[in-house]
């Protein structure tokens, strides 16, 4: 889990104080292009951009840029494509969606350096966060230490945050810093109960230092119908389970697997992972080689 399913609202955007006057909201140009897009009008709004684009960076487009970094992967090709002539091609705002859209299909990595220091700015914070948190937790897979930079930087902001606390695990845990890991999971148990975020996150640090029983044991707390959290959470917890009770394959772990299994496809459509690995389970319990 990335970010905190609270309702969040978006704060004020910064004003520019000019001397001996009141302030005035940041804004670079005639609103036109903002306008198109509310009215869902990509590509003209793209053209629009591309006029203005040469003289003009992300952050002079004032509060009215969230637009664009709100823009879903259709949406923001269209814009994109609008802005066709050469000079716009080539500026900081193509940068930014050419960003936004590689984000969209899965690599967030070409944003991140693009919007990071938009995470001081409160007009930008809440809408470059998620982006900012899939990417340093790309990082740490990838064994860079400024993922963890970037997840420390987070939790300064948002010091008392669940899902801050538990990125920055996750973080360290990619990156094979377990002690540090365990440390904050540990925390997050004793003080916000053991809920079965916490207790998976936990888990996974256990089995990536192949603890198995220990994360055995937390998978299975995690999954309990009376664990506190989201009934998401404990199917994730049960789902985690059954994957490593299919593993070990003991006396009578193919049974449990998949009573875990179809307890969460029975009660889930949505599920994805379990129905794949409940089919798995039960070629292996019929003697079938799993495809």
């Amino acid at each position: 889990m990335w970010f905190s399913s609270s309702t969040l609202r978006w704060t004020l955007a910064p004003w520019l104080l000019l001397s001996g006057m009141a302030p005035v909201a940041r804004e670079a140009q005639d609103p036109t292009w903002s306008t198109l897009l509310a009215d869902g009008k990509y590509e003209q709004a793209g053209q629009v951009l591309g006029a203005i684009a040469g003289k003009t960076s992300f952050e002079e487009l004032g509060r009215n840029a969230v637009l664009l970094l709100r823009l879903d992967l259709p949406s923001a090709r269209l814009a994109l494509r609008g802005m066709k002539n050469e000079e716009a091609g080539q500026s900081d705002i193509a940068a930014i969606l050419e960003g936004l859209i590689q984000s969209h299909r899965g690599d967030p990595m070409p944003l991140v350096p693009r919007i990071q220091h938009l995470l001081e700015d409160p007009s930008f914070r809440l809408v470059v966060l998620p982006y900012l948190g899939r990417g340093a937790l790309q990082l740490c897979r990838s064994g860079r230490q400024e993922g963890v930079d970037l997840l420390q930087r987070i939790l300064v902001l948002y010091p008392k945050a669940e899902w801050a606390l538990s990125n920055l695990a996750n973080g360290h845990r990619f990156m094979g810093q377990y002690e540090k890991a365990l440390e904050i999971f540990d925390s997050l148990l004793e003080n916000s109960g053991r809920q079965a975020w916490f207790l998976n996150g936990k888990a996974l640090v256990h089995q990536a230092r192949f603890e198995t029983e220990k994360a055995l044991a937390l998978f299975l707390e995690g999954g309990d119908e009376k664990c506190p959290g989201s009934q998401a959470d404990r199917f994730t917890n049960r789902t985690n389970a059954a994957v490593f009770l299919m593993a070990r394959r003991e006396v009578g772990d193919l049974v449990r697997a998949e009573q875990l299994l179809e307890s969460v496809v029975s009660r889930d459509p949505a599920a994805i992972r379990a129905p794949y690995y409940l089919r798995r389970v039960q070629r292996l319990r019929s003697g079938l080689t799993p495809r």
